[in-house]
């Protein structure tokens, strides 16, 4: 990632958030870059050998984080099912609603449990 760096190039240090200057470049290192903030890295950006990810960057690192999961939520309604001659079964949502004029009809109390995400 460095190895066109020049002496003076400004790179982003993410551990400190700031900008940090390239001071020297030291041929046949493993760590061949001293920075104004005092460490030295290789050319990948990494300050131990050890590293996995690199600590300096050509530019500051924006980090967006993944949105927010949806979680589910478990919601109930009270309402009555009319079992019908006619019709199939259907659930009416409205609480108290009763069809008394409906004589081919029988209404039960019921309870419809579902899932949504927020």
């Amino acid at each position: 990632m460095f190895r066109d760096a020049k002496v003076g190039d400004e790179i982003y240090c993410y551990p400190i958030g700031k900008m940090v200057t390239i001071e020297a470049i030291f041929k046949n290192k493993n760590f061949p870059l001293l920075l104004s903030d005092g460490n030295t890295i290789d050319y990948k950006g990494c300050v131990y050998v050890e590293d996995a990810n690199p600590t300096y960057f050509w530019n500051k690192v924006q980090i967006t984080p993944p949105p927010k999961p949806k979680r589910k939520v478990k919601k109930t309604i009270e309402g009555f099912i009319r079992d019908s001659a006619y019709d199939k079964r259907e659930f009416v949502f409205r609480k108290g609603f009763l069809d008394k004029d409906d004589v081919q009809s029988k209404w039960y109390p019921a309870t419809l449990a579902y899932e949504i995400e927020e």
